[in-house]
């Protein structure tokens, strides 16, 4: 009777083994989203005034937030963030360029009468979906300043909810890139007002 339990068990314990396999197979491999941001056309908004004749220069942009490499879950796919952040962070923000902000980077640059210098800090960016939707919320926090004006420290969001039509790679990297398109446009906003000081 003892050997009997024993062969029991050892086909419930197999059982289960391989049932644990077959989850493992059926999970969806990690989406990794591009480094390189592609950025959407500038709302009217953001494109409305000119930019002054200053430029930003960069001087720290830092990965700020708890979990750096998650951004997320969609469709049941985990979903990652680039293995370089600081190049993924410094090509979303040279989406400024198309908003009439020239931008470059520069740790040791320092504030001047035609130069905005900044720290960047990625506070959070995270997706998740519904069974119809998915959303994009990214924050950005800055810091800059111009010589001579009132310094700028504040969060810029973007948040953006789609249509969750087949959790592709491609619908995901658009709707990543769009919502920190969102928050550039009003980063770029600031620092025209700044630059016009």
């Amino acid at each position: 009777m003892p050997e009997r339990t024993s062969s029991s068990g050892a086909r419930i314990g197999l059982l289960a083994a391989v049932a644990l396999c077959v989850a493992a197979c059926a999970a969806p491999m990690p989406m990794v989203v591009n480094s390189s941001f592609a950025d959407r056309a500038p709302t009217a908004a953001a494109k409305a005034v000119p930019g002054p004749a200053c430029r930003l220069t960069v001087a720290e942009v830092i990965d700020g937030r708890r979990a750096p490499d998650m951004l997320g879950i969609v469709s049941g796919r985990a979903i990652k963030s680039p293995s370089d952040p600081h190049a993924w962070l410094q090509s979303i923000l040279g989406g400024l360029a198309t908003r009439g902000v020239s931008v470059d980077f520069d740790k040791d640059a320092v504030p001047t009468a035609d130069s905005i210098v900044a720290k960047v800090r990625l506070q959070s960016a995270w997706l998740t979906d519904t069974k119809t939707n998915k959303t994009a919320n990214v924050v950005l926090h800055v810091e800059a300043e111009r010589a001579g004006s009132t310094k700028i420290e504040r969060d810029y969001r973007g948040s953006l909810s789609t249509i969750n039509w087949s959790g592709g790679v491609g619908e995901t990297q658009r709707l990543v890139d769009d919502a920190f398109a969102e928050a550039l446009n009003g980063m770029a906003a600031d620092f025209y007002r700044l630059c016009a000081r």
